[in-house]
């Protein structure tokens, strides 16, 4: 197998140009352990939904997830002794690189006809600026895991690909609902006329954050992860299928006020976490200050994970968040 980074890069490469050829796309496969293809996993599910949007047939990460095989029926066929919701490329890498290397060639092989669909239209991908600016990539990407998918028949990645093209906006994943004003922006909205500055303006601010939320419904488990505000305004979004986040974040906004009151009541505070389990999943809440909070729901990852999950999710987020504001505050030279 290769073991530098060179050979990882030339792989990229080598895929694109096989993209037709099903065959030499698993044989090169074949050629790396389970750590080098899950960065060429990672490389691939993000040039999917990154290039797609210059071709006519635009790819979303919910596209995508349909065309995968359910990890639990992964799980079963594989006669993984771990609990459902456990199976995650990141894990195993470590633990199981036998496994590993048979999950990630699996969806390898699901990405394929993505990756054809592209190159067929975009035929200059195979030449010029686009391979030279690719080679000179990292090799490894940040750690993730891989996407948890809800148990529901596995469609073919053609029809996916097929309905993609002549539906796109009836297949865009829930994410790309609108977002909603907090209160603080509210009175500006009245003062525009068409009531659209404000709105504009929280949710370019929130925008940054969105690629994050959907990190981690493709990669860590969650079937709904968004950002809402204390009063229950939600700003971004990210979902493995449509759901009504303007209703849950106004019941939430009443859990959120309630819970920090009881904390009160105890002398607790400030609220950091809030998990709840039920019998067909599991709801987390991680406060990101200020009064913004991310919340994560999922039908797999068991409550323990969850719990911890939220948690490191939610500093990672609220690391990038204090970056991004010590970025602007700091004076143009």
């Amino acid at each position: 197998m290769n073991t530098t980074a060179q050979p990882i890069e030339k792989a990229k490469l080598d895929l694109l140009a096989a993209n037709a050829d099903a065959k030499k796309f698993k044989d090169i496969l074949g050629e790396f352990d389970a750590k080098q293809l899950k960065a060429i996993q990672e490389f691939f599910w993000d040039f999917i939904i990154k290039e797609s949007k210059t071709t006519p047939t635009k790819f979303t990460p919910k596209h995508i997830i349909e065309a995968l095989e359910p990890t639990s029926k992964y799980q079963q066929r594989a006669r993984c002794r771990e609990p459902l919701g456990y199976c995650t490329i990141s894990m195993c890498v470590r633990i199981n690189p036998e496994c590993a290397v048979k999950r990630i060639t699996g969806i390898m092989l699901a990405l394929r006809p993505f990756i054809e669909t592209i190159v067929t239209a975009r035929p200059e991908i195979l030449s010029g600026n686009y391979l030279q600016e690719q080679a000179s990539l990292p090799a490894l990407l940040p750690p993730k895991s891989t996407p948890a998918v809800k148990e529901e028949p596995l469609p073919s990645s053609a029809r996916i690909i097929k309905e993609a093209g002549n539906n796109a906006a009836s297949t865009a994943p829930a994410a790309s609902a609108p977002a909603a004003l907090p209160e603080s922006s509210a009175s500006d909205a009245k003062e525009d006329p068409h009531g659209q500055t404000a709105a504009a303006q929280i949710k370019e601010k929130f925008e940054k954050y969105r690629p994050k939320l959907w990190e981690m419904v493709e990669f860590d488990g969650l079937d709904h992860a968004f950002i809402m505000t204390k009063a229950g305004h939600v700003v971004q979004t990210a979902s493995s299928s449509r759901s009504e986040f303007e209703k849950m974040a106004k019941i939430l906004s009443e859990e959120i006020a309630s819970v920090i009151e009881q904390g009160d009541a105890a002398s607790f505070h400030p609220l950091l976490t809030v998990t709840k389990e039920f019998k067909k999943g599991v709801l987390a809440i991680r406060s990101l200050g200020n009064d913004i909070y991310l919340v994560g729901t999922s039908e797999t990852v068991l409550p323990g994970k969850i719990h911890s999950l939220i948690v490191r999710l939610g500093e990672l987020l609220k690391i990038e968040m204090s970056i991004a504001e010590k970025t602007q505050a700091k004076p143009q030279a």
